[in-house]
């Protein structure tokens, strides 16, 4: 476990103005993403504070052309639950290709944000602490497989 250096509750962090941008920044460039959340158990756990992209994965497979792996194929079908870390466990890409062309521009964007002046000191995130995209969620309401 690390070393906490801003403890923050799910409240202090849905009500947190970076956190708003992020998320609103995230969805209007990429219209494939529908949600972005996190995980509270894991906000005392890590300084870095992983999201959980809720994403149509229809949408982002046209959007990037990519085929689904199999297994994915068969969740979307039976309405399940499927979450991936990665876009090749969810596409038959490789784990290069993926980070490419999708991990390397959210990241790029959630950093430049974080770093952004316009953004005042009193509205960001605590010292310390930062956003990483972490899981791509198909289904999320659906039955866990």
């Amino acid at each position: 476990m690390a070393d906490i250096t801003s403890p923050m509750t799910p409240e202090e962090l849905e009500n947190n103005y970076e956190f708003k941008v992020v998320k609103r920044a995230l969805m209007r460039e990429f219209p494939w993403i529908k949600d972005v959340t996190f995980t509270p158990d894991e906000l005392d756990q890590y300084n870095l504070i992983f999201l959980n992209l809720i994403v149509d994965p229809m949408q982002m497979k046209d959007t990037y052309g990519y085929e689904f792996n199999s297994w994915v194929s068969s969740r979307i079908e039976r309405g399940e639950n499927y979450r991936g870390n990665y876009p090749s466990l969810l596409f038959d890409v490789t784990y290069e290709k993926g980070k490419e062309d999708i991990m390397d521009p959210l990241n790029d964007m959630i950093v430049q944000i974080h770093n952004s002046p316009a953004i005042p000191q009193d509205m960001r995130l605590p010292p310390g602490r930062s956003f990483q995209s972490t899981t791509f969620v198909v289904n999320p309401d659906g039955p866990e497989w």
